[in-house]
């Protein structure tokens, strides 16, 4: 099953089912590279740099249709994979 989102399209991941559902976006706007893996390449390389400051992740909870903006930059002491405790701000919903 796919599903469009600010004009993504995706594939489901099969997950345990007795998760909730995310689709979590993370975007760059790439330019001076010659073609699209040139920038997915490029992309990659920011989300890997530890000191990278391209935390901030655009998440859309499937039960709720929710969507929220999570800053993980924001609280370089948080447990890693965990529910965000801060650095959460709820931007629309659908």
């Amino acid at each position: 099953m796919s599903y469009t989102f600010e004009g993504i399209t995706t594939e489901t991941v099969n997950c345990d089912s007795e998760f909730p559902r995310y689709l979590v976006i993370w975007s760059i706007d790439v330019k001076h590279c010659h073609n699209a893996k040139e920038a997915a390449e490029y992309a990659l390389k920011v989300q890997r740099d530890p000191e990278s400051i391209a935390t901030v992740f655009r998440v859309r909870d499937f039960g709720t249709g929710g969507v929220v903006q999570v800053d993980l930059g924001e609280d370089h002491s948080s447990p890693g994979l965990g529910a965000p405790t801060n650095g959460t701000r709820t931007t629309h919903s659908s």
